[in-house]
């Protein structure tokens, strides 16, 4: 079905969506769009919703259902799932076995929208990469938006977008579990450890939510993974796209990208490889962010760019883990971490990580003012 199909498709269709976020705030607005006839759920207390989304509400003509479940799940064609929305609540379980289909607001998007997807996942890393990936493809001349876990929700820039434009998207297990035809021109998988585990119960399954980034792409498609983490690496498996490994260890004999004697290498599909830029030329500091780079060199050969996209690497600073060069002291940087969770996750931290802080939320917003909870990974 195309894009122009689904969104005619839509017209009176009966469309509960579950959860009042930003993504279900946003996916509602983008079915009035087409004509369907919207509910909407959410298990907060009535009255702690925001007034101003009631009367929006009220004023589109949408049912609510807030602190309560409808009564009937047979009405309804199709769920639409906020991301921090478990699939397994016994309403839409009940919904699936009457028929509905139980989509979330990516695969909305998706099928929203004729605008080509370049998708990023993994435990730790994925705002930074796709902040660098949004600036390498502007720097190219491309048209780009970037959404998902940061920026707009990615279905608000699908129904805007045109065939022409490139949404560079960060995306977490919880949005990917909900996942049915999405398939991104070229995905990334940056690299596996356990998370999420009090919602996906298991490691195998928490990987497979992350695997469905590439599990639809075919073999004229693209997954960029990170050829240092095995657990990563086993995910490819499941998909048919042509796998292009980055690595900070070790010269990629095929396609990639790769570190060597400080400087950012992309060999391309012929066996030649391109010099990007040193890694002291980055604001993005440390191993892990390094590896970053690389994973957005890999992006970058997939879209066989011919242009000098050296400004996008390092205009992009680090995200949330909030790097800062402190100061030279004998020719070796001195890191203040924020996030010092990062450096436990990831298990490389750069040389110069003196110090790590805390991570409970407390200190977090009192040092940084930037702490947002809920984001999934």
């Amino acid at each position: 079905m195309t894009y122009t199909d689904f969104r005619n498709s839509l017209k009176d269709r009966k469309v509960l969506v579950v959860g009042m976020g930003r993504s279900g705030k946003a996916a509602i607005d983008a079915l009035l769009r087409y004509g369907a006839k919207v509910y909407a759920q959410d298990a907060s207390d009535p009255a702690k919703i925001d007034e101003a989304l009631k009367e929006h509400l009220r004023n589109e003509g949408v049912e609510t259902f807030f602190g309560r479940i409808p009564e009937d799940m047979s009405a309804f064609d199709m769920l639409v799932l906020s991301p921090g929305v478990p699939t397994d609540l016994p309403f839409i379980r009940e919904a699936a076995g009457t028929g509905a289909e139980i989509i979330g607001e990516l695969e909305l998007a998706y099928r929203l929208t004729p605008a080509r997807f370049v998708a990023i996942t993994g435990t730790n890393g994925k705002t930074t990469t796709t902040t660098l990936v949004g600036e390498i493809f502007r720097e190219d001349g491309r048209k780009t938006a970037v959404v998902g876990n940061i920026g707009e929700p990615v279905v608000t820039e699908a129904v805007k977008a045109d065939e022409d434009e490139w949404l560079i998207t960060e995306v977490s297990s919880f949005q990917l579990e909900t996942t049915r035809e999405f398939r991104p021109l070229i995905s990334a998988i940056l690299n596996l450890t356990p998370d999420h585990l009090n919602r996906h119960k298991t490691m195998e399954a928490y990987g497979n939510a992350k695997a469905r980034v590439a599990v639809m792409q075919s073999e004229d498609e693209f997954l960029v993974i990170n050829g240092d983490d095995p657990a990563a690496m086993a995910l490819a498996s499941q998909s048919k796209a042509k796998v292009i490994p980055f690595s900070r260890k070790t010269a990629v004999l095929g396609a990639g990208a790769y570190l060597e004697n400080g400087g950012i290498y992309v060999r391309d599909t012929d066996g030649e490889a391109h010099y990007i830029c040193d890694t002291a030329d980055l604001r993005i500091i440390g191993d892990h962010n390094r590896e970053r780079s690389g994973s957005g060199g890999n992006v970058l050969l997939c879209r066989n760019s011919s242009g000098d996209n050296r400004q996008g690497y390092k205009r992009v600073p680090g995200c949330r883990t909030q790097d800062r060069v402190l100061r030279e002291r004998r020719r070796r940087r001195l890191l203040q971490r924020f996030q010092g969770n990062e450096c436990r996750r990831v298990g490389h931290c750069d040389q110069g990580s003196q110090k790590q802080y805390p991570s409970d939320r407390r200190r977090r917003r009192k040092v940084t003012g930037l702490h947002r909870a809920g984001k999934a990974s």
